[in-house]
């Protein structure tokens, strides 16, 4: 018997309902509200209110058969969320808060935005509109910004801003009443807008080896080397984690450089990569799907948002070359790797939109 018979047979409509993957689904559903037919489901649990502009959402997630079960994480991974929005299935990547747990429970922190008009805020539906007992969609952690597993004289933790979220879930993590001191720097703009503040100031009173400093940008100004130089007069022995905006990571990274200290930076970073080089300074044509749309874009940003700039919605999750959602197929023309400075001509190659800029016409096809 060969493979197409085999194929309709398993195909035809009296083996149905076993052969429909919706009503399978369906079928899973009854037995398991959080199966997912590919994702992983979980469920919000509790909704925290961190500051005005920032909340923390407790998800349950699936732990039963039938369908794909939480595998636990590591401190310091992240995960894609898929959410319904408007009627859209969008994809964002957020860091996970908590620290690993049996139970299968987790924690997203979400931090509300400026409204963007030319996209759907995702972090801003989530603040607004979601609920608890509401289900949504998980894939597997991921990531590589995690506690190592050597033993330091000293743990450094940087964060800024929304970047204290992995952090927290390695102090979460941590044994504080061992031995090993803990240096703890958070920037943020003020006051109110310190996510954790009072469970990072009990730890800090709790654990003496937890060290924890403050610097509000609005009264003290832009944190800068000789800050991080003062506050760590010993860089040199500890095992540095920064995480914020790029800017802030190249800042602490130029800190480590000048004071001499040669030792990898844990890094994990967002907000965009700027483009330096004067070879940037034009725009160039770009096809997308065989010549149905074309625009020009600019080679001074990333395509993601050169499209974005043009009207066009392309699929995104991180904005940081992690999640792979706003992959595509590069047909031909010559494209700068931002995170790696890579320049590439090869033709019918993956790239990431949010991590690529133009340096010649392109065919694309999203």
């Amino acid at each position: 018997m060969s493979a197409a018979t085999i194929s309709n047979i398993f195909r035809s409509t009296w083996l149905r309902p076993f052969n429909n993957p919706a009503l399978i689904s369906s079928a899973a559903r009854r037995i398991n509200p959080l199966h997912q037919p590919t994702d992983i489901g979980a469920r919000v649990v509790q909704v925290i209110a961190e500051t005005a502009n920032c909340k923390t959402f407790v998800l349950q997630t699936n732990r039963r058969w039938p369908g794909k079960r939480w595998p636990g994480h590591t401190a310091g991974q992240h995960t894609t969320l898929t959410l319904i929005v408007n009627g859209r299935k969008l994809s964002r990547t957020f860091s996970i808060a908590s620290a690993p747990s049996a139970d299968g429970l987790l924690s997203i922190t979400v931090k509300r935005t400026v409204e963007n008009t030319r996209r759907i805020s995702v972090s801003n539906w989530m603040f607004e509109l979601l609920k608890t007992g509401e289900i949504l969609s998980l894939s597997p952690p991921s990531g590589t910004f995690v506690l190592q597993p050597s033993a330091p004289k000293k743990h450094l933790m940087l964060s800024a801003g929304s970047g204290i979220t992995p952090v927290m879930a390695m102090l979460r993590s941590l044994n504080l009443a061992s031995s090993t001191p803990v240096e703890c720097i958070h920037i943020c703009r003020n006051e109110s807008d310190f996510i954790f503040a009072a469970e990072l100031r009990a730890l800090a009173e709790r654990y003496p080896a937890l060290r924890l400093r403050l610097h509000f940008s609005n009264v003290s100004g832009r944190f800068d080397a000789a800050q991080l130089l003062m506050w760590v007069p010993d860089l040199a022995e500890c095992e540095v984690y920064t995480c914020g905006p790029n800017a802030f990571a190249n800042a602490v990274d130029a800190a480590l450089r000048a004071a001499g200290i040669q030792q990898t930076m844990h890094r994990e970073s967002f907000g965009g990569y700027a483009i330096t080089d004067s070879s940037a300074l034009e725009n160039h044509a770009l096809s997308l799907n065989n010549a149905k749309q074309s625009f020009t874009v600019s080679s001074q940003s990333s395509l993601l948002t050169a499209l974005e700039n043009a009207g066009l919605n392309p699929a995104f999750g991180c904005r940081i070359g992690i999640c792979k959602t706003c992959q595509c197929v590069k047909r031909s023309g010559v494209v700068k790797n931002l995170t790696t400075g890579e320049i590439s001509d090869a033709p019918n190659e993956l790239i990431a939109l949010c991590m690529s800029a133009a340096r010649s016409p392109l065919e694309l096809t999203i």
